[in-house]
Parts: structure tokens; sequence; C-alpha cells
């Protein structure tokens, strides 16, 4: 069976104040600006989203937001999960490992270093995850448990400044 992963790393978060935890950053002017512009992208694409799984992390939910809008989905559907945050690239296997067969195609939203890392153990491929970025792996895989190192092709890579229209 062929399942989609997409692995995407939050929009660019503020640094302006230096009192607020780490968890709790929000997006800067160019996140809020980049996230509904490459979420529309990917929603425009046609792809049909079976779940959004995202770090809980104000950075990423609100990223994870924005794709959910834009395919559709009702904020409350998306599946938070504590492990993402500050996770390492086992935990983030362990993630996709624990994702429910019935869903085809999930949209994973994480933090770097382990979300390019990920990307490395599943497709063999070195990338660095910009802000937004968004890799497509495709994984012939009956379960997702099976879900393990080079089991799955990178069909593509996109982020914002590939696009000169979201600058």
């Amino acid at each position: 069976m062929e399942r989609t992963l997409y692995l995407i790393r939050h929009a660019k978060s503020s640094w302006d104040d230096e009192t607020q935890r780490d968890f709790d950053r929000v997006l800067n002017q160019r996140g809020l600006r980049d996230a509904p512009a490459m979420a529309k992208k990917h929603a425009d694409s046609g792809t049909k989203i079976d779940l959004i799984i995202s770090s809980p992390a104000m950075r990423a939910f609100t990223t994870s937001k924005f794709y959910a809008h834009a395919h559709g989905m009702d904020v409350e559907q998306i599946d938070l999960q504590e492990s993402i945050y500050n996770a390492g690239v086992m935990q983030l296997l362990e993630v996709v490992k624990n994702i429910d067969d019935r869903h085809a195609c999930v949209l994973l939203f994480g933090h770097n270093p382990g979300i390019s890392t990920l990307v490395g153990l599943l497709s063999g491929e070195s990338v660095s995850m910009p802000t937004n970025g968004v890799a497509e792996l495709k994984m012939e895989i009956e379960h997702w448990k099976d879900a393990d190192s080079y089991c799955a092709e990178l069909l593509s890579f996109d982020y914002p400044k590939n696009h000169i229209e979201l600058r």
C-alpha cells in the first residue's frame, strides 16, 4: 500500500520577546505571510489529507492550523503530540510508526533538527529543512509501524523562498 507523509517544519517564528518561553514563541511577520501561502499551494495541489499531527508548540501548531484551514479541515482535528516538541529522530520515527493505518496521507509538523533528520532517515536524502519547508515522502508499506530507514522516496521538497510571490 502506498502511504504519503509530508514532513513540515514550522514557519518562521519570532525571537522579539526574550522573556517568552521557547514553547510559546509565535510566528513573526514572515511566518504569518509564508504559512498561509504555502498551505494554499499545498491544498491547491489537490492532495487529500487524512490526518494532521503537530507539535503543540505555538509556532508549529499555528503553522498546522493554516494547513488545516486550507484543506478544509477543522482545527480541532489536529492531533497535538507533546513528544514532537524537542524530539530527536527516533522519537519522531515512533510518532510515524504509531499513526493509525486507516490514514494514508498525513502531515506532520515539527522542529529542526529532528524533522530534517527524519527526512534523511526515511529517504536517505540529505535535506536541511528551512522554516515552512515541506518534504513529501512516498512509502510502499502496508502499515505505518513498518516505517524505517530508507523506506521512503523523497518525491518533492518545497519551501517559501522557492516562490517569488511569497517574498
